[in-house]
């Protein structure tokens, strides 16, 4: 643990992370899951690529739940941009 450790802290100074937390010794997933969701036969349909559409214009899949028509982001960006 004391490695990945080590690891997690250069990676959130290389990135300008200050304040982070790690968490270990963590509950069973399918648990929480169940916890949270009650039935996890949702997980049997679930496909993350629906939400990649084609852009014509840019010849690459995008996913058009993050922008509008303009191309201009729905949601703030997760870092805070440097001044």
């Amino acid at each position: 643990m004391f490695q990945f450790q080590n690891l997690f802290e250069q990676l959130f100074q290389y990135l300008k992370i200050e304040h982070y937390l790690i968490l270990n010794d963590l509950c069973d997933g399918k648990k929480l899951l169940e916890l949270i969701y009650d039935d996890l036969g949702f997980l049997r349909k679930y496909n993350p690529l629906k939400n990649l559409m084609w852009n014509d214009k840019d010849k690459q899949w995008m996913n058009h739940k993050l922008f509008n028509e303009k191309f201009e982001p729905l949601y703030h960006p997760l870092l805070p941009e440097e001044k």
